[in-house]
């Protein structure tokens, strides 16, 4: 849902609705929307990029990447290159999570594992305490290869491997060209790049 600030006028708000289901882990799409500001004049394309993260509910943050306008038409006439654009960040941003959140399951699972075995050894006392802190680290160490195994799945997947190469030899070539215009201006260019 996106809205006005009635503080700050020119300031829009965007709530995103939590978009992970119950269940199984996956990895969800990203979503955009175009809506108009009559009051301001306003027009906004949105995107909604969702993120994986250990620390989230169900493992998913959002976060939102606005394109605004004053310009109706211009919105209209360009949004399916800026929708381009953006989708080309995105898929950067999504490969480079999870391959980060990855690394991060596999360091918890690792620790979770570790955990298990202090418990189950021969010098912790067996009480309903320790088994009930027991029978929690499995429950979280299994759901958390479940989760693992999905974002294997996704950094695995050949067309997406190919679409991020693609992407990733295009963007070098452009920072090139642009850092050769403009020396000393590096990180910067990284972002604009893909756009």
């Amino acid at each position: 849902m996106i809205m006005l600030s009635h503080k700050h006028p020119h300031t829009i708000l965007l709530f995103c609705i939590h978009s992970q289901s119950r269940g199984k882990f996956r990895i969800a799409d990203d979503t955009q929307i175009i809506t108009s500001f009559s009051p301001a004049g306003l027009h906004v394309l949105a995107m909604h990029i969702h993120m994986c993260d250990l620390f989230a509910r169900g493992f998913s943050r959002t976060y939102c990447v606005c394109y605004c306008t004053v310009d109706e038409e211009k919105l209209y006439t360009h949004s399916q290159q800026i929708i381009k654009s953006m989708s080309m960040v995105s898929i950067l941003l999504h490969y480079s999570n999870v391959k980060i959140f990855n690394e991060d399951l596999l360091l918890k699972i690792k620790s979770l594992q570790e955990k298990q075995l202090q418990l189950q050894s021969p010098d912790s006392q067996a009480d309903e305490k320790v088994e009930k802190v027991l029978a929690e680290v499995e429950t979280q160490t299994k759901r958390l290869v479940e989760v693992a195994s999905a974002t294997d799945a996704y950094l695995k997947a050949k067309e997406r491997r190919q679409m991020f190469d693609r992407i990733d030899k295009e963007s070098e070539r452009k920072i090139r060209a642009m850092s050769m215009h403009k020396p000393g201006y590096s990180l910067q260019f990284l972002f604009c790049a893909c756009i």
